[in-house]
């Protein structure tokens, strides 16, 4: 078998659109082996722990919508957007089968309507979550902290837009993404 050539590879953009399109399938996946897991957790939990229907409504309906829009925002090239619009999907798909398409509406389709909400708002909101904790966490290789071995060594550190190495640089406050330290 031959080594695969610079030729053989998916360009940049390849891989961009493919990642587009594994969006809403691998979102589905997701959403269904948390429903058949999380809704067989929910019977054994319920009959070994105790009968409450609150705690196996959350825990058959939370986690699908939750697992639907992690994973369809972690696979998109753009998790933010992805995950609000997923979350807007999931919110409207549970409001047009537990309400809209009923022919008669009570609690039960209510409260199925919230807990499948509340998994799509918590996906989304776990979502940002991680994409902000990944924009505010320093970058080594990027040069916005130190990346000195020790503690006595200095290494450069980019403020603004110049480099600096010596205890006299400060952030200034409208450098994006200036780490100081």
């Amino acid at each position: 078998m031959r080594p695969m050539s610079t030729d053989d590879r998916l360009s940049a953009g390849q891989t961009h659109t493919l990642r587009w399109l594994a969006v809403l399938p691998a979102a589905i996946l997701a959403g269904w082996l948390a429903h058949l897991v999380f809704g067989t957790a929910s019977v054994v939990v319920a009959r070994l722990v105790w009968q409450s229907y609150v705690v196996r409504l959350l825990l058959y309906y939370v986690p699908k919508d939750a697992a639907f829009v992690l994973v369809g925002a972690k696979v998109a090239p753009r998790p933010r957007a992805t995950a609000v619009v997923l979350a807007a999907a999931a919110i409207a798909m549970s409001l047009a089968v537990h309400i809209l398409g009923q022919r008669t509406v009570g609690v039960t389709n209510y409260l199925h309507f919230a807990a499948e909400s509340v998994g799509a708002v918590l996906g989304a909101a776990f979502t940002f979550s991680a994409a902000r904790r990944r924009v505010t966490e320093p970058d080594p290789a990027r040069g916005t902290l130190p990346t000195a071995a020790s503690a006595d060594q200095k290494a450069p550190v980019t403020v603004g837009r110049k480099a600096c190495t010596g205890d006299n640089c400060r952030p200034s406050t409208n450098a994006p993404g200036a780490f100081g330290r």
